[in-house]
């Protein structure tokens, strides 16, 4: 179950944790040792949630990161992180993927990705490590980036430093 939410105070995040549980604030605040009036007084952000105190009310809560409770992400659940983690690093594949297939060559992962093997545009084949496939695609994003950086400009049959960099 994927629970990203959009509550950004301590308060209303204590009080979705006591809804979804079913239970109460009286119940909540016997479980970690404080009076009602204060979990009170916590929710409703008139006094402070100390970080002993957040990590026994996730402690309560199976799953439940005390990064979110304390309003530092938006990830629920450590599976919410990881899956979130998972996505970015497969979006990253797939525009480096597409990046080089838009220069005529191909890309494929082996089926626990410790490989690529790329195909150029002329049938020739290299298999290589992922870390050295990784290096490769950083020395050339480095590479397009330090001609688009450096303001280049067409000289007859090469390129000039116009000395615009930053």
């Amino acid at each position: 179950m994927r629970t990203k939410t959009k509550k950004t105070n301590i308060g209303e995040r204590i009080d979705e944790l006591i809804q979804d549980a079913g239970t109460t604030r009286e119940h909540l605040a016997e479980q970690i040792g404080v009076t009602p009036d204060y979990l009170s007084m916590i929710v409703r952000g008139k006094r402070n949630l100390t970080l002993e105190k957040a990590q026994a009310i996730t402690n309560l809560f199976p799953g439940v990161r005390v990064q979110w409770l304390l309003c530092l992400d938006d990830f629920k659940y450590e599976n919410d992180l990881t899956h979130s983690i998972i996505q970015f690093h497969q979006s990253q594949e797939d525009l480096t993927d597409e990046l080089i297939r838009s220069h005529g060559y191909s890309v494929i992962r082996s089926e626990d990705k410790a490989t690529v093997t790329i195909t150029s545009p002329s049938g020739q084949k290299k298999t290589v490590s992922s870390l050295q496939f990784l290096r490769l695609i950083d020395s050339i994003n480095d590479h397009i980036e330090g001609q688009m950086l450096l303001g280049f400009h067409k000289t007859s049959k090469d390129f000039e430093y116009t000395g615009r960099c930053w």
